[in-house]
């Protein structure tokens, strides 16, 4: 009797000290943490978080699931499900249609992924919708993938928050699709040891054990769902689920532009349990990859532009990383001066595309070339020149 009174009151005031740290926080003066900030975010909705981080609060043994709750909270600004009428419809036919709970999932993510969809766009920010039983339960569904498979013993808890544990692969609509996995994953951990102390050796599994193609009773889903095959952001969109569903550690990279003529290229870059690294491509685009960067669901710093300054999206969207240097051979650059300066300018490196209208002739433009910006970084204004390379 007295052990069970002594652990209440102990959980009493682990809840206590959770809600007294973040008020201490928010009432210091200084610049709000990452989590009070994304609860600040949250307006009547706060309540909501509060409640997932007082859940883990009480039991000393859920201090990691505590850790995972705090993660997907801090990064949780800025994620959104696109709503509108058009997409709207589009799911509701969606719900519809006969195909398997995958299929169906899968076609939320694409559709909410293309450009142009909906005409009146509006978003329903998780920060102020999400509630606290939905986090809780996808975090304990996740977590009990942690538990599942021995190679996350060899890795940084940190790879797992990242790449496995977040909830949304892009701005689809918010529900249990990691439930939905609950016994394919239980038929995972009891499979061969072999299959299961590798990595490397669970993908090729279930590689060749699960058929990814889909097949949906309205046409118009599969004609949709035929043409995306030819590209690979929604290609690798579809297999980024699949594989974060089944605990496997792969994250999404992408170039938005060759470094030698128009187009983009996508591709799935996974987790080395050796080198506790990531094993990426070895020669993106063929060698002609001028900037990388990594879709996220962790927030990364952004620039901030001067009053009436336009900066493209890509670099204020704070959920895209540069990952350069992971692949290829980069350097920072120091210039100095010899003069005094106050002002703050833009420097942009430069990733160059490609016109060819016929010989290179030059005009008011040079040899054919049409310049786009692929780069940005604050600074003391710097002129980098990019040169084609054939």
């Amino acid at each position: 009797m007295v052990c069970k009174i002594y652990d209440a009151y102990m959980r009493t005031w682990r809840i206590f000290f959770v809600l007294w740290f973040l008020g201490l926080v928010s009432g210091c003066g200084q610049e709000p943490s990452a989590l009070e900030a994304a609860l600040d975010a949250a307006g009547n909705n706060r309540a909501e978080l509060e409640k997932v981080l007082a859940y883990y609060s009480q039991n000393e043994e859920d201090s990691l699931k505590l850790r995972a709750a705090r993660f997907l909270i801090e990064n949780m600004p800025g994620h959104y499900t696109l709503r509108g009428k058009t997409i709207d419809e589009f799911r509701n036919r969606l719900d519809r249609d006969t195909a398997e709970y995958f299929a169906r999932k899968t076609m939320d993510i694409l559709l909410s992924e293309v450009v142009g969809i909906e005409p009146c766009p509006e978003r329903e920010y998780d920060v102020r919708h999400i509630t606290a039983d939905y986090l809780i339960r996808h975090i304990n569904s996740s977590m009990a993938l942690y538990r599942c498979f021995p190679w996350y013993k060899n890795i940084p808890v940190e790879f797992f928050f990242r790449h496995v544990l977040p909830y949304r692969i892009d701005h689809e609509r918010l529900d249990g699709w990691r439930d939905s996995l609950q016994p394919v994953l239980q038929e995972e951990c009891i499979i061969s040891s072999d299959v299961r102390q590798d990595i490397n050796e669970a993908r090729k599994y279930l590689n060749l054990k699960y058929d990814f193609g889909l097949t949906f009773s309205t046409s118009e889903f599969n004609e949709f769902y035929g043409q995306s095959q030819n590209e690979c952001q929604y290609l690798y969109l579809r297999y980024l689920m699949w594989y974060r569903g089944l605990g496997l550690l792969y994250s999404m990279d992408y170039f938005p532009c060759y470094a030698n003529r128009n187009g983009l290229h996508y591709w799935m870059a996974n987790i080395d349990t050796q080198k506790t690294g990531l094993r990426v491509e070895k020669n993106p685009g063929n060698g002609r990859a001028a900037k990388v960067f990594r879709k996220t669901f962790e927030r990364n710093p952004t620039v901030s532009p001067r009053k009436s300054e336009y900066v493209p999206p890509l670099f204020l969207d704070p959920f895209v990383k540069d990952v350069t240097t992971a692949y290829l051979k980069t350097k920072d650059i120091v210039v100095e001066r010899d003069f005094e300066t106050s002002i703050t300018f833009v420097s942009l490196t430069c990733a160059y595309s490609i016109t060819y209208g016929g010989s290179p002739q030059l005009s008011g433009g040079g040899m054919g070339i049409r310049w786009s910006l692929r780069a940005w970084a604050q600074g003391l204004f710097i002129c980098l020149l990019c040169f084609p390379v054939r």
